[in-house]
């Protein structure tokens, strides 16, 4: 009898059994946080300033990234609010408070800098 290989149900489990540590970034997470070209520029403004309001965020991102539905600063800003900052911070990639008034640095950040650094390098 072979063993059975189940999939993850919780961010706490992992196949074949082996408990994973609660603290442990979920892979899926991190890659659907950084699936899109705006959290990605979010990241890079970030490496620049460690902290950013969301109105300067929304600002600046309509100059480097065209976002398709927005047409306007004040669409951008509804996009950070209720879609881009949310995942990022579930990822813990950034970090800010209650109503995304203040965004900065998340405690793992430093885990995807190289790697936004480079995927920036190769579209430039």
């Amino acid at each position: 009898m072979s063993p059975t290989t189940t999939r993850p149900d919780s961010p706490g489990q992992s196949s074949f059994c082996h408990p994973r540590p609660a603290e442990v970034l979920d892979l899926d997470v991190l890659l659907r946080s950084l699936a899109h070209p705006c959290r990605r520029e979010i990241l890079c403004f970030l490496d620049a300033e460690p902290e950013w309001t969301r109105r300067d965020l929304a600002a600046n991102l309509g100059s480097v990234v065209a976002l398709p539905g927005i047409q306007t600063e004040e669409e951008a800003d509804l996009a950070l609010y209720h879609w881009h900052l949310p995942l990022l911070e579930e990822a813990g990639l950034v970090a800010a408070d209650d109503d995304y008034r203040r965004v900065e640095r998340g405690e793992e950040f430093e885990l995807v800098r190289e790697m936004v650094d480079a995927a920036v390098a190769v579209t430039l």
